[in-house]
Order: C-alpha cells, then structure tokens, then sequence
C-alpha cells in the first residue's frame, strides 16, 4: 500500500519493474539466505554479499522474511533463518508499512 500510495495510477507499470521485480530477486525467494555466499553469480549482483556496495540493505527487504520464515515452517531441513527473527522483523514491518500506507491512502483520498 506504501508503493501504490506514493506513485501515480498511470506509472504503475514502471513500479512492477523498477522497485518489485528487485524485490523479489534480492528476497531469498529462489535460494535459503544462509547458502547464497557459494552462489558466484550472486555474490556480484546481490546486496546480500559483504563486498557490495548494497550489503546492508538487504536485511531491509521484508520478503526476505517472508521466504525464510515459510522455508522454516515447510522445509526445517534446509538452512534458513531463525523463525523468531523472520516473525519479529514481520510483524514490525506490517506495523511500519501498515502504518506509511493508511497515511498515503488517506493523503490519497482526502485529496
């Protein structure tokens, strides 16, 4: 809601490929968090690597979270995140998201 709140109806597309589609490929979607040092490719392109530029905003994406904590319910055999700290950092982004997006749907409507 904070994304469709803060852009216009009209460049709606841009934001699929601008801002969700790096979502989603830097939210350990594809591969468990904990593995993705041994991925070379990875390591160029992906914030999670300690040498890139991005390294610490990574731990920003809250798919990140997503992925890693239905990985630990589904699949407890394949390395992952703690489930503790998927749900902490979940519920304190619904809170914060939660919160910027009844400002901008307000902002939106009362305008």
């Amino acid at each position: 809601m904070v994304i469709g709140t803060a852009v216009s109806p009209r460049h709606l597309n841009v934001m699929f490929a601008v801002i969700l589609t790096p979502l989603l490929f830097t939210g350990s979607a594809q591969f468990p968090w904990p593995e993705l040092d041994g991925l070379r490719w990875f390591q160029a392109l992906n914030p999670l690597h300690p040498l890139h530029p991005l390294h610490p905003l990574n731990p920003l994406n809250p798919l990140t979270y997503v992925s890693e904590g239905t990985r630990a319910v589904l699949a407890p055999g394949v390395p992952h995140l703690p489930l503790w700290v998927c749900l902490v950092v979940l519920v304190a982004s619904v809170l914060g998201f939660g919160t910027l997006g009844m400002r901008g749907f307000l902002r939106r409507v009362l305008d």
